[in-house]
């Protein structure tokens, strides 16, 4: 199944920037939304569908590979489905409708998975960050605080 690429519209004028994203045909559905420093890997805010939270963390590099809810229930845990591990396979259904996402606010059918607890840090002035969604929508843009 290939992955829709979606735009992220970010009204950053806040100390608390909303992400709009934006898919042209379908609405946007996703597993996974970060926001890191421009220059660092480790997420400063991540969250993550609440079916999918309880999966492995992944990094910016998995591949995150969706599938029917048939496909995956004919395999078990520990399998591989057209050389993927099984553990890095989302159904479609794990995914959760978004049109816009404001920083440090936990969306219905999502939960805060970085930090583990307590908001995530404020975002300091003039430092550029980058936002990412990733599950059957894809996308990434840069901001700067």
């Amino acid at each position: 199944m290939g992955l829709r690429l979606v735009a992220i519209d970010i009204d950053a004028a806040s100390p608390k920037p909303i992400f709009h994203v934006i898919s042209p045909t379908v609405p946007a559905r996703i597993l996974i939304l970060g926001v890191s420093q421009a220059d660092l890997g480790e997420p400063a805010w991540e969250i993550m569908t609440v079916d999918w939270a309880s999966r492995p963390t992944y990094t910016a590099s998995a591949q995150i590979v969706l599938e029917t809810e048939q496909v995956l229930a004919s395999h078990e845990p520990g399998s591989e489905i057209e050389g993927e591990p099984y553990d890095l396979l989302a159904s479609v259904q794990d995914n959760q409708e978004v049109s816009s996402v404001t920083y440090g606010e936990v969306p219905v059918g999502f939960q805060q998975t970085h930090p583990q607890h307590g908001p995530p840090p404020p975002l300091r002035t003039g430092v550029a960050y980058k936002v990412a969604v990733m599950g059957a929508c894809f996308g990434q843009a840069t901001f700067t605080a």
